[in-house]
């Protein structure tokens, strides 16, 4: 379990997460909501690529079955972050792969920014994962999806991270944190 306690807390590490977005598990979203998507989450790459947030990207790989890489249109927006990686996982929460923590920690990460698919299993299972070990979540509302949406779709999310109406205001929540330490980190740099 991570130890979070000797990073002063109120001064965000951020890293992204992206879980999940192979065309094999898309195809299970009309092309409106893959458009939402996309959009959202190029936005908050481009974010990472601008203020060096580091990405992870989290993909299903089976020995038996290849559910391929994450879509193209992403992969262009994460290749000119300076710190980006893929790892794969094996069960829904991305924390089953040991090195997810283990790099998230290295990068000294307090707040992770999250974006995916399956809102109620992979993606809320990792999340799960990462508010346990100590990491505070952000995601938005076009940032993360399922296929089987109903009226109570983000109640878990609007409980346990902080969840935004849309990218744009998780990116200027973001941009304002990283803009404005508090008093105390600006004495320490």
């Amino acid at each position: 379990m991570s130890d979070l306690s000797i990073l002063d807390s109120s001064v965000p590490r951020y890293a992204a997460l992206l879980i999940d977005m192979q065309p094999y598990f898309l195809g299970a979203f009309g092309s409106e909501v893959r458009e939402r998507l996309f959009s959202a989450q190029m936005k908050i790459f481009r974010l990472c690529a601008e203020e060096s947030i580091p990405v992870v990207v989290l993909e299903v790989k089976s020995g038996w079955c290849d559910k391929g890489g994450t879509v193209a249109c992403l992969q262009r927006e994460i290749d000119p972050v300076p710190l980006h990686l893929v790892l794969t996982k094996s069960t829904n929460d991305g924390f089953s792969n040991h090195s997810l923590d283990e790099q998230l920690q290295m990068w000294n990460t307090t707040d992770l920014l999250v974006m995916g698919i399956y809102a109620f299993a992979c993606v809320r299972d990792t999340c799960s994962t990462g508010l346990a070990k100590g990491y505070r979540i952000h995601t938005a509302r076009d940032c993360i999806a399922d296929p089987f949406v109903c009226a109570t779709s983000f109640d878990w999310y609007e409980l346990n991270s902080t969840l935004y109406q849309n990218s744009s205001q998780l990116i200027e929540c973001a941009k304002k944190s990283l803009e404005h330490p508090t008093l105390e980190s600006r004495v320490e740099q």
